[in-house]
């Protein structure tokens, strides 16, 4: 063995002990014995290989923005609304759209807890869990819905997203926008997601903004009457990698990393089950 490394043994276990249990129909051939014994073999003297303590990696771990808005591609922020709301009810990061401070009648929002996407566990969890509902009870074409501001987009690059809907006596379509941040703001792409009805479904679509906007917002507006849910929303560019975004991904593999720690150690050591 060379100076410097360090050599670890490797454990082989060949064969776990077995207990099986017969329960077998009536006229099947039973076997006198239903424990079947077996053996350990542990070769602690032999070596498969060795590890440089000179082997450098590197580190990842769900902290500030290392993961959302780091490597993650994904640009929506509170995707199923499962954050703690602002003052006024709503969830954090989504807007009125437009917003007129509660003052339209035609459209109500409220975080429900009792109508979720995925649906909840069966074991009792810490998170609370939520979906938005938006009961609309105008039908006068006037422009409805939520917004999220910050969204980066650039021209050229094809953004796919998906929402999960959940409807009651629903009548209408829904459009998704990228657009300018500002009252009448210009729009970049939309797209129209029409035949919603019944329970949940995922329902996909794709913009293609002509214009690049580094501040923009993705609108979800509502044109009909009734009762819809909305959860689990998501955006992501068309050349993020496996979901990893393609400008991050490019200067990691730059530094030809040995090894990726991931997801760290206070992941690790803090984690609860029960969060989900």
């Amino acid at each position: 063995m060379r100076k410097g490394w360090r050599a670890w043994p490797i454990v082989f276990v060949l064969l776990c002990a077995i207990t099986i249990h017969s329960d077998s129909p009536a006229g099947w051939p039973q076997s006198q014995d239903d424990h079947v014994s077996a053996s350990i073999v542990i070769e602690a003297d032999k070596l498969l290989g060795s590890i440089s303590p000179r082997l450098y990696g590197q580190f990842d771990e769900f902290m500030y923005e290392g993961v959302k808005g780091g490597l993650y591609a994904e640009l929506l922020r509170d995707r199923g609304f499962d954050e703690a709301p602002d003052v006024r009810g709503l969830p954090r990061y989504w807007e009125r759209d437009p917003d007129d401070r509660n003052d339209d009648p035609g459209l109500h929002i409220y975080l429900d807890d009792a109508v979720i996407y995925p649906p909840a566990p069966k074991f009792p969890s810490e998170i609370g869990n939520h979906s938005l509902r938006l009961d609309v009870t105008a039908n006068d074409g006037q422009r409805r819905g939520i917004h999220q501001g910050g969204i980066p987009v650039r021209q050229g690059v094809a953004y796919h997203g998906y929402i999960w809907i959940k409807t009651s006596g629903f009548s209408g379509h829904i459009n998704v926008a990228l657009e300018a941040d500002w009252t009448d703001g210009e729009t970049y792409a939309n797209a129209e997601i029409a035949d919603i009805s019944g329970d949940w479904k995922k329902y996909s679509f794709s913009l293609a903004p002509r214009k690049g906007d580094p501040l923009a917002k993705f609108s979800v507006l509502v044109y009909g009457r009734g009762r819809l849910w909305l959860d689990q929303l998501s955006l992501m560019p068309g050349d993020a990698v496996d979901g990893v975004r393609t400008d991050v991904f490019q200067k990691v593999k730059a530094l030809r990393p040995a090894f990726i720690r991931w997801p760290g150690g206070n992941v690790a050591q803090d984690y609860h089950w029960t969060w989900g």
